[in-house]
């Protein structure tokens, strides 16, 4: 069984990762759990998924509605995607039921950044879904609703170490943790509390891609990585689009990509409709400069290239410094900008360790975990 908040995060890699077992064991029987679907896609996705699936929308944050879904469901283990309160709820139901649990690293934990009171206070109905789902990890863990509400908020919205937090590690999180390095596995028992032999590095899947995208010959080009900064609430809408607005003031007459992530609101980038040398591409191009933030997806282009600007938002103070050491520069400088843009080189990047955070050996991570989640 595998669970992802969002309908199209199950098109990703719980996809991947089904078809892959389907390839070893066609006598399974998949369940994806999800609860958003805001692109209205379900249609579209359960064609995706192999034949033997069944796709089920989780109707109720309630303990009772959840228990009773796994119960009936019974599956040998659950998969879940992410870290979230969500996330923490249905592995904590798992840890009940007996189920074995796994949590596979999707995409890049950055600093704590402080929230934006606006953006709260705009998605309230995402915030007391989330509050319902902290109420089935007090009920699933049989621990006080006021003490758990009270840790996740001083978690998400004060930046507290979740393990110096009275929530009850052991029983939120999974048996097993997948990450992309050996820096994550520090990671995951500083910020979350796993063991090391709790955790299995398989490295980051979009790396397989590498051998396809060095086929083409690079681009004298340059590649926006699109995040969902704004999407998520981690971004004011407007802040975006001053960033998009002066992207395209900037970059000329030269060929710009859009690298579109699978939900991105495509209204943002609306600006870029009639230029003839800007396009939206979900496909990884080999291009000889890259534009970005802190996505995940970054990693494919510091196997590429030395040319990667990071731009700097407003009160995102904090960026990965594994990503910032691998960058050419990090900045919110539009004079800046438009010299990398101009082709002339910021200053000398020195290349770090990639591999210690993006783990490559050739080998597919989505393989490894298939092999693991068999017994194999």
């Amino acid at each position: 069984m595998f669970f992802d908040l969002n309908l199209v995060g199950i098109a990703r890699y719980p996809l991947q990762i089904a078809h892959m077992i389907n390839t070893k064991e066609d006598n399974i029987t998949f369940y994806f759990l999800y609860e958003e679907d805001p692109s209205n896609q379900y249609a579209e996705i359960k064609q995706l998924l192999p034949s033997n699936s069944k796709l089920i929308k989780i109707k109720n944050v309630d303990y009772k509605y959840i228990k009773d879904l796994m119960q009936k469901i019974n599956p040998h283990s659950l998969l879940v995607m992410a870290q979230r309160i969500p996330d923490n709820a249905l592995i904590a139901i798992a840890h009940e039921l007996k189920i074995s649990t796994f949590k596979f690293q999707h995409g890049l934990y950055i600093p704590f950044m402080k929230k934006d009171l606006k953006i709260i206070l705009y998605k309230i109905t995402k915030l007391l879904r989330y509050f319902q789902y902290a109420i089935v990890v007090a009920k699933a863990t049989k621990k006080s609703k006021l003490l758990i509400l009270k840790e996740y908020i001083s978690i998400f919205l004060r930046g507290k170490n979740i393990c110096s937090t009275k929530l009850p590690l052991p029983l939120i999180n999974a048996h097993t943790a997948f990450v992309y390095g050996q820096y994550w596995k520090e990671y995951h028992l500083n910020e979350f509390g796993y063991a090391y032999n709790q955790q299995i590095i398989v490295g980051y899947p979009d790396l397989m891609q590498l051998n396809e995208i060095q086929k083409e010959e690079q681009e004298d080009a340059i590649c926006y990585i699109c995040q969902t900064l704004v999407e998520d609430d981690r971004l004011p809408r407007e802040e975006m689009l001053k960033f998009i607005h002066l992207l395209k003031n900037s970059i000329g007459k030269q060929t710009l990509y859009l690298k579109l992530h699978p939900r991105s609101d495509l209204s943002l980038y609306k600006v870029f409709e009639n230029s003839t040398n800007i396009k939206m591409v979900k496909k990884f191009p080999n291009c000889k400069k890259y534009i970005g933030h802190y996505s995940s997806v970054l990693a494919l282009s510091m196997y590429l290239t030395e040319r990667i600007f990071l731009w700097k938002f407003n009160n995102h103070n904090e960026y990965p410094f594994y990503l910032v050491e691998n960058a050419e520069i990090l900045s919110d400088s539009e004079k800046e900008l438009k010299i990398f843009l101009e082709d002339e080189k910021i200053q000398i990047t020195q290349q770090h360790d990639i591999q210690n955070y993006f783990y490559y050996d050739g080998i597919d991570p989505i393989l490894k975990i298939s092999k693991e989640l068999l017994n194999e």
